[in-house]
């Protein structure tokens, strides 16, 4: 039997899925299944090279769309057929605007009854409501109490889906409260319960809508709330934060923790690495590499240094982005002789070692493999590792030698 698969809002995608899906893309042409996939256009498209695949703009509607879209919303009642083709001309015929601003109408008294089956309020000669969508959702949030308008802005800084688990951990209302609150915003039409089972998880009616009420936090709020549900995260997932960690790595960066950040963005590369996504691990490395430079100056801030330089040269090899490879691997031995930390000079000596002869700087490739044969004869049995990592680093540079002689 044929397959259509239905996945809505890629451009709020987390990397793991996106694995998936990529993998789902790239294997379907001899199969009768359909992908129909819905995203906005910031969102970066990384399948269009495949021939099977095609891409539809979605446009605003015309005129008879436009029309059926508002009987849905409104109802039929003749009372409506003056305000209907000014709706219309007011939204620019958008299905988000259309939506946003039949409910304003309805918070506003314009309009009476339930969805659907609206019926005029009195009469309506125009529409005095702001003409752009952001405006009119922030209207809304403002109407809201400050109570339900705090439990909104809390779920914007989780995400987009909004586990109710972590919701609780960060409202400051009691149980009862928070449950009133909630009910509130998904009559509003702000929030939606996206699943149940295994356990509660919000959504937002739409990206627009997210990134608004995220828009109405202070700069210094904002912090505070990220640090917030980065703590509760960690406390909630103790013994699987790996698999939270891009998630625990945003909420860092937003929050300006940046230790954690560097921590969890590096944990992020290696998942990203071990799924050969290798782009999208050089862009959690540069992330990293930002909150590392945000970090005061101290040990943990040069350990971490380093070990980002130990996944940069992989990396950075296999994605062609070469330029200053070279330096940031001088910087973190010299970091490593500083600290005195001989386990992460040996790590850095092993990639700087086959890095240098690889681009062709042979004597400078034997010498970091020969400091790494000699720290690893003082190391003993520990560095019997190293020892061979040596061996193998010094025989490259022997054997690229050897080829550019001949």
């Amino acid at each position: 039997l044929p397959l259509v698969v239905l996945i809505e809002d890629l451009h709020w995608i987390d990397t793991e899925s996106e694995f998936v899906l990529q993998r789902l893309v790239e294997s379907v042409a001899p199969h009768r299944i359909l992908i129909v996939l819905t995203y906005r256009p910031e969102y970066r498209n990384l399948w269009m090279q495949f021939g099977t695949c095609q891409q539809l703009r979605l446009d605003p509607f015309d005129a008879g769309e436009t029309a059926a879209f508002l009987d849905t919303l409104l109802g039929c009642d003749p009372s409506l057929d003056a305000l209907k083709p000014m709706l219309a001309a007011h939204t620019d015929q958008t299905p988000l605007f259309l939506e946003e601003t039949v409910r304003a109408l309805a918070e506003n008294g314009d309009i009476v009854g339930l969805p659907g089956a609206y019926v005029a309020g009195g009469e309506i000669t125009e529409i005095v409501l702001s003409d752009n969508v952001q405006a009119l959702i922030s209207a809304r949030i403002d109407r809201l109490s400050p109570e339900h308008r705090r439990v909104l802005q809390i779920a914007s800084v989780i995400g987009k889906e909004v586990p109710d688990r972590l919701l609780r951990d960060l409202a400051p209302l009691p149980a009862e409260d928070l449950d009133r609150a909630i009910r509130r915003l998904k009559s509003k039409e702000f929030l939606f319960e996206l699943q149940s089972i295994p356990s509660v998880q919000y959504t937002f009616k739409h990206a627009l809508t997210h990134r608004v009420t995220y828009a109405t936090l202070l700069a210094a709020d904002r912090k505070a709330l990220h640090l917030a549900a980065l703590r509760a995260i960690e406390a909630r997932h103790a013994g699987a934060l790996v698999e939270h960690a891009e998630k625990l790595a945003d909420h860092a960066m937003r929050g300006e923790a940046w230790e954690s950040a560097a921590h969890y963005l590096l944990e992020t590369a290696d998942r990203a690495v071990e799924r050969s996504a290798y782009d999208m691990a050089a862009d959690f490395l540069r992330q990293a590499e930002q909150a590392v430079q945000s970090m005061p100056d101290s040990p943990r801030r040069m350990e971490l240094s380093i070990d980002i330089c130990t996944r940069i040269r992989p990396v950075y090899s296999i994605i062609g982005s070469l330029q200053g490879v070279t330096e940031k691997l001088a910087q973190a031995r010299a970091d490593a002789v500083t600290l005195g930390d001989r386990e992460r000079l040996c790590r850095i000596l092993v990639h700087q070692s086959y890095f240098l002869s690889t681009r062709g700087t042979l004597e400078e490739g034997l010498e970091s493999a020969g400091a790494l044969k000699q720290l690893a004869r003082e190391l003993g049995n520990g560095g019997e590792r190293y020892a061979c990592e040596a061996a193998l680093a010094a025989a490259q540079a022997h054997l690229m030698r050897a080829d550019a002689r001949a």
